[in-house]
Protein backbone atom coordinates (compact mmCIF):
# COMPACT_ATOMS: atom_id res chain seq x y z
CA UNK A 1 0.00 0.00 0.00
CA UNK A 2 1.46 3.40 -0.84
CA UNK A 3 2.17 5.68 1.88
CA UNK A 4 -1.05 6.96 3.20
CA UNK A 5 -1.85 9.41 5.66
CA UNK A 6 -6.03 8.92 7.25
CA UNK A 7 -6.97 12.31 8.46
CA UNK A 8 -9.80 12.27 10.86
CA UNK A 9 -11.81 15.22 11.98
CA UNK A 10 -12.97 14.75 15.88
CA UNK A 11 -13.97 16.67 19.23
CA UNK A 12 -14.40 14.29 22.39
CA UNK A 13 -17.48 14.23 23.64
CA UNK A 14 -16.55 12.18 26.59
CA UNK A 15 -19.44 9.79 26.17
CA UNK A 16 -20.43 7.63 23.18
CA UNK A 17 -18.94 8.96 20.27
CA UNK A 18 -15.79 8.18 22.25
CA UNK A 19 -16.63 4.80 22.32
CA UNK A 20 -17.79 4.53 18.86
CA UNK A 21 -14.21 6.38 18.06
CA UNK A 22 -11.99 3.81 19.94
CA UNK A 23 -13.48 0.93 18.11
CA UNK A 24 -13.16 2.72 14.77
CA UNK A 25 -9.27 3.34 15.83
CA UNK A 26 -9.33 0.01 16.51
CA UNK A 27 -10.64 -0.81 12.81
CA UNK A 28 -7.68 1.04 11.30
CA UNK A 29 -5.22 -0.16 13.52
CA UNK A 30 -5.99 -3.72 12.63
CA UNK A 31 -7.13 -3.40 9.16
CA UNK A 32 -4.63 -0.71 8.12
CA UNK A 33 -1.84 -1.49 10.24
CA UNK A 34 0.32 0.83 7.33
CA UNK A 35 -1.67 3.60 7.00
CA UNK A 36 -0.77 6.92 9.03
CA UNK A 37 -3.62 7.91 11.66
CA UNK A 38 -3.83 11.83 12.33
CA UNK A 39 -6.68 13.24 14.08
CA UNK A 40 -7.32 16.84 14.15
CA UNK A 41 -9.24 18.99 16.80
CA UNK A 42 -10.52 22.43 16.37
CA UNK A 43 -10.35 25.26 19.54
CA UNK A 44 -14.05 26.87 17.90
CA UNK A 45 -17.02 26.58 19.95
CA UNK A 46 -18.96 25.07 17.59
CA UNK A 47 -17.62 22.44 15.74
CA UNK A 48 -15.27 23.02 12.80
CA UNK A 49 -15.15 20.03 10.44
CA UNK A 50 -12.96 22.40 8.05
CA UNK A 51 -10.55 23.16 10.52
CA UNK A 52 -9.75 19.86 12.05
CA UNK A 53 -9.14 18.70 8.95
CA UNK A 54 -6.67 21.13 8.07
CA UNK A 55 -4.77 20.64 11.50
CA UNK A 56 -5.33 16.58 10.37
CA UNK A 57 -3.24 17.91 7.10
CA UNK A 58 -0.47 19.15 9.12
CA UNK A 59 0.21 16.12 10.85
CA UNK A 60 0.14 14.17 8.06
CA UNK A 61 3.44 12.79 6.40
CA UNK A 62 1.77 10.43 3.60
CA UNK A 63 1.41 11.93 -0.19
CA UNK A 64 -2.27 10.67 -0.30
CA UNK A 65 -4.95 11.60 2.20
CA UNK A 66 -7.81 9.44 3.41
CA UNK A 67 -10.53 12.14 4.65
CA UNK A 68 -12.47 9.94 6.81
CA UNK A 69 -15.22 11.30 9.40
CA UNK A 70 -14.72 9.08 12.76
CA UNK A 71 -17.94 7.11 13.10
CA UNK A 72 -17.32 5.38 9.10
CA UNK A 73 -15.66 1.96 8.11
CA UNK A 74 -16.06 0.06 4.92
CA UNK A 75 -14.49 -2.93 3.20
CA UNK A 76 -10.59 -2.12 3.97
CA UNK A 77 -9.84 -3.19 0.16
CA UNK A 78 -12.13 -0.38 -0.51
CA UNK A 79 -8.99 2.01 -0.10
CA UNK A 80 -6.61 -0.05 -2.73
CA UNK A 81 -9.02 -0.52 -5.02
CA UNK A 82 -9.34 3.82 -4.89
CA UNK A 83 -5.60 4.33 -4.59
CA UNK A 84 -4.96 2.18 -8.14
CA UNK A 85 -7.62 4.65 -9.69
CA UNK A 86 -5.86 7.91 -8.77
CA UNK A 87 -3.50 7.19 -12.08
CA UNK A 88 -6.95 8.24 -13.98
CA UNK A 89 -8.92 10.39 -12.09
CA UNK A 90 -8.25 13.52 -9.22
CA UNK A 91 -10.00 12.01 -6.36
CA UNK A 92 -11.89 9.04 -5.68
CA UNK A 93 -15.41 9.40 -3.78
CA UNK A 94 -15.41 5.20 -3.03
CA UNK A 95 -18.77 4.67 -2.33
CA UNK A 96 -22.67 5.12 -4.05
CA UNK A 97 -24.32 4.59 -0.89
CA UNK A 98 -24.09 5.18 2.97
CA UNK A 99 -25.43 2.56 5.10
CA UNK A 100 -26.79 3.88 8.66
CA UNK A 101 -26.22 0.94 11.30
CA UNK A 102 -29.08 1.26 13.45
CA UNK A 103 -28.44 2.33 17.28
CA UNK A 104 -29.46 -1.25 18.60
CA UNK A 105 -27.25 -2.76 15.65
CA UNK A 106 -24.65 0.03 16.52
CA UNK A 107 -24.31 -1.15 20.45
CA UNK A 108 -23.46 -5.11 19.29
CA UNK A 109 -20.94 -4.33 17.15
CA UNK A 110 -18.98 -2.24 19.70
CA UNK A 111 -19.22 -5.39 21.70
CA UNK A 112 -17.17 -7.34 19.29
CA UNK A 113 -14.25 -7.67 17.96
CA UNK A 114 -13.07 -5.69 14.75
CA UNK A 115 -13.02 -8.21 11.74
CA UNK A 116 -14.32 -7.78 8.41
CA UNK A 117 -16.14 -8.91 6.99
CA UNK A 118 -18.56 -8.06 9.47
CA UNK A 119 -19.99 -11.12 11.12
CA UNK A 120 -23.19 -9.65 12.65
CA UNK A 121 -26.37 -9.15 11.23
CA UNK A 122 -27.04 -5.35 11.45
CA UNK A 123 -29.67 -3.14 10.62
CA UNK A 124 -29.31 -0.81 8.39
CA UNK A 125 -30.83 2.69 6.68
CA UNK A 126 -29.66 2.82 3.66
CA UNK A 127 -29.05 6.44 1.60
CA UNK A 128 -27.92 6.80 -2.39
CA UNK A 129 -24.89 8.96 -2.29
CA UNK A 130 -26.63 9.90 -5.56
CA UNK A 131 -29.09 11.96 -3.70
CA UNK A 132 -28.06 15.48 -3.30
CA UNK A 133 -24.67 14.18 -5.16
CA UNK A 134 -23.31 13.23 -1.43
CA UNK A 135 -19.12 13.61 -0.96
CA UNK A 136 -18.43 13.97 2.48
CA UNK A 137 -17.98 10.66 5.14
CA UNK A 138 -14.72 9.13 2.86
CA UNK A 139 -12.54 10.45 0.11
CA UNK A 140 -9.45 9.66 -1.57
CA UNK A 141 -7.45 12.50 -2.83
CA UNK A 142 -3.57 12.97 -3.37
CA UNK A 143 -1.83 15.64 -0.78
CA UNK A 144 -1.22 17.51 -3.72
CA UNK A 145 -4.81 18.31 -5.03
CA UNK A 146 -5.59 18.84 -1.25
CA UNK A 147 -2.97 21.11 -0.80
CA UNK A 148 -3.43 22.97 -4.43
CA UNK A 149 -6.63 24.18 -2.75
CA UNK A 150 -5.69 25.22 0.55
CA UNK A 151 -7.63 22.16 2.18
CA UNK A 152 -10.96 22.99 3.80
CA UNK A 153 -12.53 26.23 4.26
CA UNK A 154 -12.34 27.29 7.87
CA UNK A 155 -14.83 29.92 7.18
CA UNK A 156 -17.37 27.40 7.30
CA UNK A 157 -18.48 27.34 11.19
CA UNK A 158 -20.69 24.59 12.69
CA UNK A 159 -21.84 21.61 10.16
CA UNK A 160 -22.75 22.47 6.58
CA UNK A 161 -21.22 23.45 3.50
CA UNK A 162 -17.74 22.21 3.88
CA UNK A 163 -18.14 19.36 1.98
CA UNK A 164 -19.81 20.59 -1.09
CA UNK A 165 -17.29 23.48 -0.95
CA UNK A 166 -14.52 21.26 -0.64
CA UNK A 167 -15.95 19.37 -3.71
CA UNK A 168 -16.37 22.31 -6.05
CA UNK A 169 -12.88 23.43 -5.56
CA UNK A 170 -11.30 20.60 -6.62
CA UNK A 171 -13.16 19.73 -9.31
CA UNK A 172 -12.59 22.74 -10.62
CA UNK A 173 -9.04 23.19 -10.28
CA UNK A 174 -7.70 19.50 -10.03
CA UNK A 175 -10.22 17.20 -11.62
CA UNK A 176 -13.86 15.60 -11.34
CA UNK A 177 -14.12 12.72 -8.81
CA UNK A 178 -14.38 9.02 -9.20
CA UNK A 179 -17.28 7.43 -7.73
CA UNK A 180 -17.33 4.16 -6.97
CA UNK A 181 -20.19 1.60 -6.54
CA UNK A 182 -19.16 0.35 -2.81
CA UNK A 183 -21.03 1.38 0.59
CA UNK A 184 -19.72 2.82 3.38
CA UNK A 185 -20.90 2.29 7.25
CA UNK A 186 -22.43 4.85 9.54
CA UNK A 187 -22.03 3.92 13.42
CA UNK A 188 -25.27 5.43 15.05
CA UNK A 189 -24.56 8.21 17.71
CA UNK A 190 -26.32 10.91 19.16
CA UNK A 191 -27.68 13.22 16.54
CA UNK A 192 -25.86 16.60 16.20
CA UNK A 193 -28.23 19.68 16.06
CA UNK A 194 -28.31 20.95 12.64
CA UNK A 195 -30.85 23.74 13.11
CA UNK A 196 -30.09 27.12 15.10
CA UNK A 197 -26.61 27.28 13.89
CA UNK A 198 -26.25 30.74 13.58
CA UNK A 199 -23.65 30.90 11.34
CA UNK A 200 -26.02 28.98 8.82
CA UNK A 201 -26.46 32.33 6.45
CA UNK A 202 -23.44 33.02 6.45
CA UNK A 203 -22.43 29.29 5.38
CA UNK A 204 -24.91 29.59 2.99
CA UNK A 205 -23.98 32.28 1.55
CA UNK A 206 -20.18 31.29 1.17
CA UNK A 207 -21.36 27.90 0.03
CA UNK A 208 -23.31 29.56 -2.80
CA UNK A 209 -20.08 31.61 -3.87
CA UNK A 210 -18.14 28.32 -4.43
CA UNK A 211 -21.32 27.34 -6.54
CA UNK A 212 -20.99 30.11 -8.99
CA UNK A 213 -17.55 29.45 -9.00
CA UNK A 214 -17.85 26.10 -10.00
CA UNK A 215 -16.12 25.23 -13.18
CA UNK A 216 -14.48 28.62 -13.63
CA UNK A 217 -11.25 28.15 -12.38
CA UNK A 218 -9.96 32.01 -12.54
CA UNK A 219 -12.69 32.88 -9.84
CA UNK A 220 -12.38 29.49 -7.92
CA UNK A 221 -8.55 30.17 -7.63
CA UNK A 222 -9.30 34.11 -6.12
CA UNK A 223 -11.72 32.24 -3.55
CA UNK A 224 -9.70 29.57 -2.85
CA UNK A 225 -7.10 32.99 -2.03
CA UNK A 226 -9.44 34.03 0.63
CA UNK A 227 -9.62 31.46 2.77
CA UNK A 228 -8.03 31.54 6.47
CA UNK A 229 -5.31 28.59 7.72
Amino acid sequence: MKNISILIPYRSDKGPRDVIFNWVKDFYNRLLPEAEICVGCCNTNLFSRSQAVNNAARKATGDIFIIADAGIVYDPELINEAINLLDNHAWIVPYSDIQYITEDSTKKLLNTEVIWPIKLELELNPVSAYIGNITGGLVIIPRKHFESINGFDQRFLGWGGEDDAFALSVNTICGHFKRLDRSIYHLWHPPVKTTGNPHYEMNYSLYTRYAHASNNPEIMRQLILEKKQ
